[in-house]
């Protein structure tokens, strides 16, 4: 196995990526009750030599779910009947969570509405407070 390089430039150890295999589910004949096809993917961010400290909270803030109490990230992956293309499906995955956890969130910049838009707004209102106002019973308009 190779070290997971992200699109980032940052590049994880093969060492930290710990994979375990077990039997499949679903169809495949014989091969279900004697291969262990399905593959387990487990990284530790939280003691990942890899990633800075900011970078571990990204991860793990992001990560949702697939993040364990313990700072493990847990991916799964039983597509194939294949050992290894389970293994390339999920360390694709890995690395797909891996890239948008540790993307930047982008600075949200400040707009303000249109004349146009507060004109329409407003035009709302004054019209909505006519119709309200046909419901109003005779007489219970001043109290």
């Amino acid at each position: 196995m190779r070290d997971l390089v992200l699109r980032n430039g940052i590049r994880i150890k093969a060492s930290e990526l710990v994979f375990t295999f077990s039997r499949s589910s679903g169809p495949g004949g014989q091969n279900v009750n004697k291969l262990s096809t399905k593959v387990l993917l487990r990284f530790d961010a939280a003691k990942s030599a890899s990633l800075t400290g900011a970078q571990k909270e990204m991860v793990l803030g992001r990560a949702g779910g697939r993040a364990r109490e313990t700072g493990e990230i847990a991916v799964v992956s039983e597509k194939t009947r294949s050992r290894q293309a389970n293994i390339e499906d999920a360390v694709r995955k890995l690395r797909k969570i891996l890239e948008v956890a540790l993307t930047p969130a982008r600075k949200r910049t400040a707009t303000k509405p249109t004349k146009a838009s507060k004109a329409r707004r407003i035009e709302f209102k004054k019209k909505r407070g006519i119709r309200k106002g046909f419901r109003a019973r005779p007489g219970d308009a001043g109290e």
